[in-house]
């Protein structure tokens, strides 16, 4: 994990300085978490073949039952000497959860990727060519493919959708600590996560994974809010098997995350989101997909009166251009019952 531990180190300072910064009036007991922060999972290239331990925000338990719906679009373009990828993946959520009291939730979920041709590659060339940004390569080949392709003496080429995953999960969030003037929430979580289907890319049999969250969730002013979360994955999917001549994968057994999220609530019903999300490098020897996934959300939430919760963000990539989504569109859908 040491190529991803300056980036946590960032994450967690940039948060304790804020929070030293912050005028702790505004902050009780009961707002620290705020309007939370998106539900979302990262859709880099090889962190999305398996299990992502779902970010917990702290402080925002609420007793009862809930449901929640999430869509993700995401384009993936990657090329270099020894491998392209062009596809794109649509990632559904949905789960129930129950709020025993306002610090202990249980929550049931169903995941499914599924890896196709793009409907977003002219979007994404017009913008690139609008502001200047390179192409590399993307307008020289046919819009729409699904492929991934690993470079050799015979170049190795299948389709996108032999990476198509679906699983189950079991989370279990307790909220430690709800802050206070000077404190940030903190919460735990652990969720587990069988796999349905791994695709034909891996073997056939169900992993279980498992994860581990820990969460802080601070108020600085009436407005302003923050989230800091840690997490970290234990897989039991770590080698891919040898379909149609493609060379094995072979994935990390462990995986560390960070993500940190600021929120600007502009009224009770608009909430307006940044976040920054790191995941530690999921697979080995592949130059460029073996290193740490960064990405950026940008959107809002929209209260309705009496239909739960919209959420809507932008993904863009950072840093990593090749294992991070070019570009992604997500929608959710939260409601207390």
């Amino acid at each position: 994990m040491p190529c991803l531990r300056p980036f946590i180190r960032r994450i967690v300072i940039g948060f304790w300085i804020l929070f030293a910064l912050g005028t702790p009036d505004f902050a009780t007991a009961s707002d620290n978490g705020g309007s939370g922060i998106f539900n979302l999972r990262s859709q880099s290239p090889m962190q999305s073949l398996r299990m992502v331990t779902p970010f917990q925000p702290a402080d925002t338990i609420r007793p009862g039952w809930h449901l929640l719906l999430t869509a993700t679009l995401s384009n993936v373009w990657a090329q270099e000497s020894t491998y392209a990828m062009d596809y794109e993946m649509a990632d559904v959520q949905a789960g129930v959860g129950y709020g025993f009291n306002d610090r202990l939730e249980l929550a049931a979920g169903y995941d499914n990727r599924a890896y196709y041709g793009g409907v977003l590659d002219g979007f994404i060339q017009g913008f690139h060519d609008l502001f200047g940004i390179d192409q590399n390569g993307r307008d020289e080949v046919p819009k729409g493919q699904s492929r991934v392709i690993r470079a050799g003496p015979v170049p190795e080429e299948s389709d996108a959708d032999i990476f198509n995953n679906s699983g189950v999960s079991l989370t279990l969030k307790y909220d430690a600590f709800a802050g206070n003037r000077w404190l940030p929430a903190v919460n735990m979580s652990g969720s587990v996560r069988y796999g349905l289907d791994n695709g034909q890319a891996f073997s056939d049999n169900h992993p279980v994974d498992y994860g581990f969250s820990l969460g802080f969730g601070k108020r600085f002013s009436e407005r302003w809010y923050a989230h800091l979360i840690l997490s970290y994955t234990v897989f039991d999917l770590t080698v891919a098997r040898d379909y149609d001549r493609f060379t094995p994968i072979r994935m990390k057994n462990q995986q560390a995350g960070g993500l940190l999220s600021f929120g600007y609530e502009h009224s009770p019903r608009w909430t307006f989101l940044g976040q920054y999300m790191v995941q530690e490098a999921a697979i080995k020897d592949i130059s460029g997909l073996d290193e740490p996934s960064h990405e950026i959300h940008v959107g809002f939430k929209y209260r309705f009166p009496q239909m739960g919760t919209l959420e809507f963000a932008l993904i863009q990539n950072i840093v990593s251009m090749d294992n991070s989504p070019d570009f992604g569109i997500h929608l959710g859908w939260a409601y207390p019952f």
